[in-house]
């Protein structure tokens, strides 16, 4: 990502109020939670909200750090 390391990512998706609020929902539920979670939320947290499919939570483990940061699933050829 031009020069974006796994934690400027992480870093600049924990700034961004929007980001966090998906990402805390992420963490805290196996399954997307009712819409009435973001109903009085921005028109972006919805947006992200609306993708929660799609959206990857990862983490990435390697010698020197843990980090955790949202991202999308890549379709694969034999995705249907």
């Amino acid at each position: 990502m031009f020069g974006w390391s796994p934690d400027d990512i992480r870093v600049a998706q924990r700034e961004d109020s929007e980001i966090k609020f998906i990402i805390n929902l992420m963490e805290a539920n196996d399954e997307k939670p009712s819409w009435d979670v973001v109903a009085d939320q921005s028109a972006d947290v919805k947006t992200l909200f609306n993708e929660w499919e799609t959206c990857d939570y990862r983490r990435i483990a390697t010698e020197k750090m843990d980090v955790d940061y949202l991202g999308y699933k890549q379709k694969t050829s034999y995705d249907a």
